[in-house]
């Protein structure tokens, strides 16, 4: 990927590339972001300017035989450790999976679209109802492949995304490749939880730090590549709060009506009409959904506690609400009790504490249509 494909943020790019020019590129890069920002097309972008014969003061060449395998994700010095779990598309082993086992799904993933979500990872690998993560044999993998020495690249480049879903002993060994860097090796690690990783690991790494596209810019992308107009566009900028995965996620729940929504919209539905045994088929299809697909829905529940509190306060303006939506949000606040939408995002924000600590799902989402069927 080059630099100049990535939308936004002009001088963290001129940041990266002067950092290359310079020979201030050190051996371990912390990419810190939130989801979908574009922190791996960042990450992508250095690493095939690092590695480009024919580089520019500006941007890789973006032709040389060394570009083309990097835009392909096939280049033998760079190497990814990514979260994986047990799936059915890759036959069972009997070592725990690891992430060069998905890759033919990981490079078709990130070439489509380098703005992802953790949950389109998951989908898109077969882990779609579980959580991901980072284990021991993930962690002896990385040490094996930066052993030796690079094949092609002046650099061999590793990409962690989401380091901080490694288990502890995993994480004891990325930091020992950390303190002790093969000779040659840049890591190059990407995270969305700065709190979780290793505060050694943290201080090992130079942090870049990926800002949200403004919402101008994102509107005219996204009026450019999904033919909005631009009033429509500007709305789901500002839904997504700078960030064009968020953005892309949300126009396709657009057209599928997705199943976070019509969930949501359920609950909403028998707590007005004082319906408990309605609720019951709510609460399993919930507490049966992977701890990912459960906080998605917490994080959807709390944006839509906002719009409804906006709209009921009669700030349509601020509300941020698609077309598709806004007769029925419209006509639900009307219906809510005051002050509920407060309530409501704290019913939201207390579950997804919960589910961080580990609280069985039965008991969090129980709980939560309760308070729906009290408050409402």
């Amino acid at each position: 990927m080059k630099f100049g494909e990535i939308i936004g943020d002009g001088e963290l790019k001129e940041h990266l590339v002067s950092m290359v020019r310079e020979g201030r590129t050190g051996h371990a890069f912390l990419f810190r972001e939130e989801p979908g920002y574009g922190a791996l097309a960042y990450a992508l972008a250095l690493a095939q300017y690092l590695c480009c014969r024919n580089r520019t003061e500006t941007d890789s060449c973006g032709s040389c035989p060394s570009c083309n395998k990097m835009q392909k994700l096939i280049h033998p010095d760079l190497h990814f450790a990514f979260p994986v779990n047990t799936s059915v598309m890759v036959p069972a082993s009997s070592k725990q999976p690891v992430s060069d086992m998905f890759l033919p799904m990981w490079r078709k993933l990130v070439i489509g679209n380098p703005y992802f979500l953790e949950q389109e990872l998951y989908d898109a690998t077969g882990i779609a109802n579980k959580s991901g993560g980072m284990s021991v044999n993930e962690a002896a993998n990385i040490v094996d492949a930066l052993s030796l020495h690079a094949f092609e690249a002046d650099y061999k480049i590793m990409i962690i995304y989401l380091p901080e879903r490694m288990n502890p002993v995993a994480s004891n060994k990325l930091l020992k490749l950390l303190e002790e860097p093969p000779a040659g090796t840049v890591f190059m690690l990407i995270t969305q939880s700065l709190e979780k990783l290793l505060p050694t690991i943290v201080s090992r790494c130079q942090i870049i730090k990926v800002h949200p596209v403004p919402a101008d810019e994102l509107r005219k992308v996204l009026v450019e590549r999904h033919g909005l107009d631009a009033a429509t566009a500007l709305i789901y900028a500002k839904l997504s709060s700078g960030s064009y995965g968020k953005a892309e996620n949300l126009l396709r729940e657009e057209k599928e009506v997705s199943s976070d929504r019509q969930l949501l919209y359920d609950i909403l539905e028998k707590g007005l009409s004082h319906d408990l045994d309605g609720m019951f088929p709510i609460m399993e299809a919930l507490s049966s959904l992977g701890k990912e697909k459960q906080r998605n829905f917490c994080y959807f529940g709390e944006v839509l506690a906002r719009k409804l509190e906006m709209l009921g306060l009669g700030m349509d303006g601020i509300a941020y609400v698609t077309p598709s939506e806004k007769d029925y949000l419209s006509s639900l606040a009307v219906r809510m009790k005051p002050g509920f939408c407060r309530r409501m995002l704290y019913i939201f924000d207390n579950a997804l504490s919960e589910l961080d600590d580990n609280v069985n799902a039965r008991l969090i989402f129980s709980t939560m249509c309760d308070y729906f069927y009290l408050y409402l």
